[in-house]
């Protein structure tokens, strides 16, 4: 069996594995919580996507819940016997807890590795134990019997007692030496039951120190480098869909104002930001859109008569032939009466 500090420094590092895995369950249940408390279905502007943000939400939950689940699973190992150890073993021999254990001749204490052969070996001890006992406890309850029946009061000797034992059809009496020279008398039933003691003893602390090893490897596989890969890309993706949640929830109609068919006569729209404004037919006449930006906006079909795009950023806008330009203010301060009513060539500040 492996030293009293072998135990506690295996001991220690499980619990390492634990509190590790403890301390990851806290922090991604904790950040999921706050990203999920966020992706709320309900709040959906109009215009948004909501199916992506549902299944961007689904997504999130069911990676945070395999996540946490991963993790609690190495608070949670399961139950290990030596019984489940010699089912394991003969279904798969070649199995890697199996193996590893095997492939310790330490943990078996001179025994050959096998977890039958230990598993019937420490059965017996268990039996001979329960037969050694039985006899010794009949043996002295035979010679109460004979004291209570001669009327002896006294307590016995142990030769008396064994003599009695004898006498009820157990073994005789063992010859002991002892180290001073003396001869001693013993109970070959008692010295019997505490050799069955013994072995039980020695035979629980091997199958324990093998249990607890197995535990140990067991966390450790739960708990090894693939498995914290897995645990950063779940992390990962629950972090994801939560980015994707708030792409997918935007309303695209904020980044492109729906200004179709608007009245905005001499309206101030001075520095105002329309970028991909959708302006088609809206009326602009005599409107101040000076240093606006109207960047890949749709102007086409638009009434702009006298309006003033002086310093605004057309670049990329959209016209065609039902613009209407008369006596516009071009971006580059040229007036559209001199340009054939067009600022074709002058969009630019």
């Amino acid at each position: 069996m492996a030293e009293s500090g072998s135990e506690s420094e295996l001991g220690k590092s499980a619990q390492g594995i634990r509190d590790a895995a403890k301390y990851l369950t806290a922090a991604f249940g904790a950040t999921g919580a706050v990203l999920l408390a966020n992706l709320s279905l309900s709040t959906l502007s109009a215009g948004a996507h909501p199916h992506i943000a549902a299944c961007a939400v689904a997504m999130a939950v069911l990676a945070l819940a395999a996540l946490i689940g991963m993790t609690v699973s190495v608070l949670t190992p399961k139950q290990m016997t030596l019984g489940k150890l010699v089912r394991l073993e003969g279904k798969n021999p070649d199995h890697p807890l199996i193996a590893e254990l095997k492939a310790d001749p330490e943990l078996f204490q001179g025994r050959d590795p096998g977890f039958q052969a230990l598993s019937t070996a420490y059965i017996e001890a268990l039996k001979k134990r329960i037969a050694a006992q039985d006899a010794y406890l009949a043996s002295v309850g035979s010679t109460r019997d004979a004291r209570a029946t001669s009327g002896v009061t006294k307590q016995p000797t142990k030769v008396e007692a064994a003599s009695a034992s004898a006498s009820a059809g157990a073994k005789p009496p063992a010859t002991v030496k002892t180290t001073g020279g003396d001869t001693v008398e013993t109970d070959p039933l008692e010295v019997e039951s505490k050799v069955a003691e013994a072995r039980v003893q020695f035979l629980g602390q091997t199958v324990t120190g093998l249990i607890d090893v197995a535990v140990f490897y067991q966390l450790r596989e739960r708990f090894s480098f693939l498995r914290r890969i897995a645990m950063t890309v779940l992390a990962l993706i629950v972090v994801g869909a939560a980015g994707v949640y708030a792409w997918a929830s935007s309303n695209p109609a904020s980044a492109k104002p729906y200004l179709r068919n608007a009245v905005l006569i001499n309206a101030d729209l001075m520095g105002v930001n329309l970028e991909r404004a959708d302006l088609r037919g809206a009326v602009l006449a005599g409107a101040d859109l000076r240093g606006a930006n109207l960047e890949h906006s749709d102007l086409r079909g638009a009434n702009l008569l006298a309006a003033d795009f002086n310093g605004a950023n057309l670049t990329g806008a959209q016209f065609d032939a039902t613009t209407h330009w008369n006596r516009v203010t071009c971006p580059d301060g040229t007036l559209t009466d001199k340009t054939h009513n067009s600022c074709e060539g002058h969009l630019s500040p």
